[in-house]
């Protein structure tokens, strides 16, 4: 389907999860996946039998939030009073936004949170949960875009030592931010600010020197959802942390809980014919704690608690601790979504193939705690094709389902066809030829001359070699006539394969929006396929 007019984008809907891995298997509805979860996922769940039917107040204050409109305040105060739903979603804070893939899961929360609030009358928002707390600083501190050459370059800032192994979100932006944004706005694109220079102009701001990411991250997303019933809540607020503290004290009483419950979730994953991804420590606690060099699993073995410093700790001591610096303590992947459901009433959560995957796992924990484990919904997935990349695609008779299941292999295809028919015949004949040639000498030799029969498979294999050989020197030519339309191809490749994976999971978000601006948003919520059945072709 095209949307819009004057050089948006055309917005084509990918698979999210191949059949036969652990998420594509949920999203199909095979009992034994699905089985993992406490609610198949679907793209429509069902918020009925969610636990949420009389929802208690959130402990969390307003302040904590940014929020894209005035009516996602309104939501927000209603559901923070007990009077309402949410559904999450959520990511890293990625530099300038991070990929695309960012983007659609807000714009697919945003759709699905209407979608429940039309089905239960309640006022529900949408929720992006910003991952501050993270240390995948490979991930977090760089942005990847196509610069005006069409070669794929990455804006990264790079951390300091001291912060390598630390959370990412709560670090501050350092002046070279400004200089990546400069970097950004030359090699980005033609339009950008001319055509769009509110959300630019926004999303600028946004990037500050001295700004933590999560809140660069958080007010950028706001920008680019700006109308939209969406909140964002970064968890490197200190209200966030100081409420979470609750959860924490409750594991580290009875560590054993969370413990057995880990173990169980990789067992019944195992048993369902899948591979766990979720491997922490044996006796980890699903909590970090931050010693001001790096954050340190906190493990629990023979009564005793070990936080990474020189000595066991016990349960008062960590209390201690927690209690008097909780902003040092945060969740690892597995807790966070527990987390979540703990601090707001969560109907369903937005999550991508590899989060669903290890959602997996987290069944018996979400119990341990005695927290209602929510719905959960794919995120819609896309590929964006731009109109240069629609004229290519047309001059090369190509479509977009083919590039991206083909990739170089198209190349390979494109030479073949464009062999001169006359010599693509005689080599063709010629291998027929010697196929038929060499069985009636092999036949032959062995009849009559046994002892030179390994002789006669030598030069069969000499021959084929040969002309293997020539047959790449022709291919060679042949590329050389071609070299425009592999060009072309290869220019497809890296607007919707970049380095061979999907575009969503590279390219970044705000050279898109940096294009196209909020419209491009708008376009993706019309397309969003939250009513299809499970988010899939």
């Amino acid at each position: 389907m095209m949307v819009g007019e004057g050089g948006f984008p055309r917005i084509v809907r990918r698979r999210l999860a191949p059949s036969g891995s652990l998420a594509g298997d949920a999203l199909a509805g095979l009992g034994v996946a699905a089985g993992l979860f406490t609610h198949a996922p679907a793209a429509r769940p069902d918020p009925a039998g969610s636990g949420l039917e009389d929802a208690s107040p959130s402990p969390l204050p307003a302040a904590a939030f940014r929020v894209a409109s005035p009516e996602a305040a309104e939501r927000l105060d209603r559901v923070l009073a007990g009077d309402g739903l949410v559904v999450t979603t959520g990511q890293q804070p990625g530099l300038f936004l991070g990929p695309l893939y960012s983007l659609y899961k807000a714009v697919t929360a945003v759709r699905l949170a209407e979608d429940v609030e039309g089905r239960t009358g309640r006022p529900t928002v949408a929720v992006f949960w910003v991952a501050s707390d993270d240390h995948d600083w490979e991930e977090v501190a760089a942005c990847r875009i196509l610069d005006g050459d069409e070669e794929l370059v990455t804006l990264r800032l790079d951390p300091s030592p001291e912060l390598a192994n630390r959370s990412v979100g709560t670090a501050t932006l350092p002046e070279g931010v400004n200089d990546l944004l400069d970097h950004f706005r030359q090699e980005a694109g033609g339009a950008v600010v001319g055509a769009t220079p509110a959300w630019f102009g926004a999303f600028c701001d946004a990037y500050r020197p001295e700004r933590t990411f999560g809140t660069a991250f958080a007010d950028a997303l706001c920008a680019a959802l700006e109308g939209r019933p969406l909140v964002v809540l970064d968890s490197g607020r200190p209200e966030v942390r100081r409420t979470a503290a609750d959860l924490y004290q409750e594991i580290i009483d009875a560590p054993g809980g969370v413990i057995d419950a880990r173990a169980a979730g990789r067992q019944a994953v195992t048993e369902a014919g899948y591979e766990p991804v979720l491997t922490p420590p044996p006796e980890g606690l699903q909590i970090f704690f931050d010693d001001g060099r790096a954050r340190q699993h906190i493990l629990h073995a023979s009564g005793a608690f070990d936080v990474g410093g020189p000595s066991r700790l016990d349960t008062s001591d960590v209390v201690a601790r927690l209690i008097e610096e909780p902003e040092r303590f945060t969740p690892a992947a597995a807790l966070r979504p527990v987390l979540e459901s703990r601090l707001l009433p969560v109907a369903c959560t937005v999550l991508g193939p590899g989060e669903i995957t290890y959602w997996a796992q987290l069944r018996p924990l979400f119990g341990a705690l005695g927290v209602a484990m929510p719905a959960i919904a794919p995120r819609d997935a896309w590929t964006l094709v731009e109109p240069r990349v629609e004229r290519l695609l047309e001059k090369l008779d190509l479509e977009v389902g083919q590039v991206e299941r083909e990739g170089t292999g198209i190349d390979d295809r494109w030479v073949a066809g464009a062999r001169p028919p006359a010599v693509r015949a005689a080599l063709e004949a010629l291998d027929a030829d010697l196929v038929d040639a060499f069985d009636a000498l092999e036949e032959a030799v062995e009849r009559e001359l046994p002892g030179i029969t390994s002789a006669a498979g030598k030069a069969r294999h000499r021959t084929a070699e040969a002309l293997a050989e020539f047959s790449g020197t022709v291919d060679a030519r042949v590329r050389e006539r071609e070299s425009v339309a592999l060009g072309q191809a290869e220019r497809l490749r890296r607007h919707l394969t970049p380095g061979g994976s999907p575009q969503e999971r590279v390219l970044g978000a705000a050279q898109f929006l940096a294009r196209h601006g909020r419209a491009l948003v708008d376009d993706l919520l019309e397309a969003s396929c939250v009513a299809a059945p499970n988010g899939q072709d």
